[in-house]
């Protein structure tokens, strides 16, 4: 089980036998220190910080075939919460398509309700040979390349928080 994620994996590549003996490219550059490759967890103001809130807003005006916000009052669905897969084929016989996650009548809720957690992603747009997997992968790209608040909370973030914290780290190191 699980949710489905969208990602931008969707190429493919065709492996070349003339790079079979090819020689591996030359390290120039040394390995991190132990204390920058062991885990760490940075904390941050998400108040300030509201990345949530840009995700959630633009997820809200992007394209139904990209997925949807459930209605905080309706259940899951079956093909949703409790599928082995969420390519799997729901138990009634259908083909996966939008009416098996989300009422194709049934709008996505106020953005004021709607939650990240809720958001829904079609089977159909997960499925690469005979689904929507590469154009839902591009109009989300287009969608986030293009949404002002995300890319401003998102620089916001990693200029402010997250160099700052790495270059506290490398210098300790």
């Amino acid at each position: 089980g699980g949710v489905a994620v969208l990602r931008s994996s969707a190429h493919r590549s065709v492996y070349s036998r003339a790079r079979k003996n090819a020689p591996k490219p030359k390290v120039t550059h040394t390995a991190l220190p132990a204390t920058l490759r062991a885990e760490s967890v940075l904390t941050f103001d998400t108040a300030a910080y509201d990345l949530r809130g840009a995700v959630v807003a633009m997820l809200h005006r992007s394209d139904p075939s990209i997925g949807s916000f459930a209605h905080p009052s309706l259940p899951p669905s079956p093909s949703t919460s409790t599928s082995p897969s969420p390519l799997s084929s729901p138990p009634d016989g259908g083909d996966g398509g939008d009416g098996d996650y989300t009422s194709a009548s049934t709008a996505s809720p106020p953005l004021a309700q709607a939650r990240l957690e809720s958001f829904r992603v079609p089977p159909v747009a997960l499925l690469g040979s005979g689904g929507s997997c590469e154009a839902s992968q591009q109009a989300l790209a287009d969608l986030i390349a293009s949404d002002a608040r995300f890319l401003s909370a998102f620089h916001a973030l990693v200029d402010q928080v997250v160099l700052p914290y790495l270059k506290a780290r490398l210098v300790a190191a």
